[in-house]
Order: structure tokens, then C-alpha cells, then sequence
């Protein structure tokens, strides 16, 4: 969004809220380019699969009206959702533009993995068929690595129609910080015996935890 705002471009955001300590928009994108709308929400029990998509649903048609504000946008980007179909289908037929869709979780095929729903079952048939037309909607298709590309593909999406964008980060380059000297770890206590896992992204139902145990022990023999 900075970039964008920083190239002289106009930016709406529409945002879910659930409540909680942080702004609706960070201070360090403010400027005069960029407007929001916030959509506030209740939080939903997150083992409440089925509650949730509904929940998630309905959001979705609360964005109609902001929505209707924004007849002039160039291009929309989505942000990775599980109820992207309804989003492509009410932006295409209100604002026009083309979609970007970007996927940081590969729905349901993640929702399959974790064990919350049978890849047999007719959910799973049901939502699979829904997020592969919200695909099929999108006018591009942005994922985060190699590996979900292949996903996506075998999910039916084009090969020509995704791209792997790397998820930012504040600096290519390595900072080692002795743990000594490491603000985190003096702030809450941490012991400095023992192998030390840092994961920086959103643990739930739908990440397999199973996978970053594997990578931290192999990490940990790569580094002995």
C-alpha cells in the first residue's frame, strides 16, 4: 500500500474489524491518497468451522454498499479469503475492475490437510468448486512460493495466470542478534539454554504445525 500510495496512486482499503488494541490503518501508511472503510465484527470461535464461513459469508454482502463507492477503481485486490467466490462475483458485477486474488492459504485443500473436513464429503466437493470459480473469475492469481503455484495449478487454475510473490520483509539482508542483546527475549523472559524456534505467521486450524515442527529439526541438524 506505501508503494502504491508512494507512486502517487489512490487507495481504498475495506477492512474486516474483530475488535482489539490495534488502528483500523497503521500510522505509517496515512497520507492524503489513501481512504478506508471498516466493517465491524464480532469474533467467531475459530473451531467453529461452519459458523465461521457463514460469518464470513455475510461479510461479504456487508461489502456490497462500499463496494457500490468505488465504480471507478482501476484494479481490485483481494486479500486470501476462503469465501473469495463470493467477493470476485459481487466485485465483478458492481465495480468492473479486474481482480487480483491473492492466495496465502490454498481453501479447502488447507481445511482437507488439517482434518477439519473429508476431501470426500460433499463440503469439500461444495467449497471446491466455488473458490476454483473464484479463480477462474480473478484476473490474476497471486500465491507465495513455488510449492502453493503447484497447488494452485492442480486445483485447475492456468499456469499463465499465477504468480509467486514472496511475502515481504523489512530487509534482504540477515541481522544476527545475540540472544543477549535481543529485546524480545530479555522483555518475556526467555532462557538462553536450549534450540529456539521463531515462527513469524498465523497458527489455527488450517496451518499444519506438523511442518514447522519438521523444518525446525531439520533446521536445527543443518546448523549442528
Amino acid at each position: 500500500v506505501r508503494r502504491l500510495l508512494d507512486n502517487g496512486s489512490r487507495v481504498h482499503i475495506i477492512e474486516k474489524n474483530k475488535g482489539g488494541p490495534y488502528p483500523d490503518v497503521p500510522d505509517g501508511i496515512r497520507s492524503e491518497g489513501l481512504t478506508y472503510d471498516t466493517i465491524r465484527t464480532g469474533p467467531v470461535q475459530k473451531t467453529k468451522f461452519i459458523r465461521r464461513y457463514i460469518d464470513d459469508v455475510i461479510y461479504a454482502f456487508k461489502c456490497v454498499k462500499y463496494y457500490r463507492k468505488q465504480k471507478d477503481a482501476d484494479v481490485v485486490f483481494l486479500q486470501s479469503c476462503n469465501t473469495a467466490f463470493f467477493h470476485v462475483k459481487l466485485l465483478r458485477f458492481i465495480v468492473g475492475a479486474p481482480v487480483v486474488f491473492n492466495v496465502q492459504d490454498v481453501f479447502p485443500v488447507n481445511a482437507a490437510i488439517s482434518g477439519i473436513i473429508k476431501p470426500e464429503s460433499v463440503v469439500y466437493r461444495l467449497l471446491s468448486v466455488l473458490q476454483r470459480r473464484a479463480y477462474k473469475a480473478c484476473e490474476r492469481v497471486i500465491t507465495i512460493s513455488g510449492d502453493m503455484r503447484n497447488t494452485l495449478i492442480s486445483e485447475g487454475v492456468p499456469a499463465g495466470k499465477v504468480d509467486v510473490i514472496h511475502n515481504w520483509s523489512h530487509s534482504d539482508d540477515l541481522t544476527d542478534i545475540p540472544p543477549e542483546r535481543n529485546e524480545f527475549v530479555k522483555d518475556n523472559d526467555i532462557s538462553l539454554d536450549g534450540y529456539k524456534v521463531v515462527y513469524a505467521g498465523n497458527i489455527g486450524l488450517l496451518q499444519n504445525v506438523g511442518v514447522i515442527i519438521e523444518a525446525a529439526f531439520l533446521l536445527k541438524d543443518a546448523g549442528d
